[in-house]
């Protein structure tokens, strides 16, 4: 400590030991927030998927034919399983610019999937009642993770 009124030596510009960190890629905060989404509703979609068989089978002891609500339920299972690992992946490489093509390819296949599942959704809502704001939802989630891999492969290195 040097005596009062005196002042300290000039340092180095970084002390002995310091060096500059280098800067981590930015994280792309829109394929972050819609792969955590598209986790959370993959991973209901796996458990109500999981149910729905469960649900099957009782209907199969009772008496009913099942064939054609078996291949419902694993669609169903397939597409949820899909969203999960859709999920995941973006979230493991929301930060790495290098994977943004792979996952803007994920997100235009579920865009796909949802889409055809809005449209049918919207077709059996307008014959049976009822409403299309799922169907709408599940788009959009897939449309933000698109849009935010889309930036993230446009965007410089």
């Amino acid at each position: 400590m040097a005596p009062q009124g005196v002042p300290y030596p000039p340092q180095a510009a970084q002390p002995y030991g310091y060096a500059v960190m280098p800067q981590a890629p930015q994280r792309n905060t829109l394929v972050f927030v819609a792969a955590i989404l598209c986790i959370v509703f993959g991973g209901l979609g796996v458990i109500l998927s999981l149910v729905a068989f469960a649900g099957i089978s009782v209907l199969v002891g009772l008496g009913a034919s099942g064939g054609f609500l078996w291949i419902l339920g694993i669609i169903s299972l397939g597409v949820a399983g899909f969203e999960l690992y859709v999920g995941i992946i973006g979230v493991q490489n929301a930060s790495n610019p290098a994977k943004s093509d792979t996952l803007f390819k994920f997100g235009i296949i579920l865009l796909g999937i949802s889409l055809l599942s809005m449209i049918l959704g919207i077709v059996s809502a307008v014959i049976y009642g009822g409403s299309v704001f799922s169907g709408i939802l599940g788009f959009v989630i897939p449309a933000l993770y698109t849009v935010g891999a889309y930036n993230m492969k446009n965007q410089p290195h």
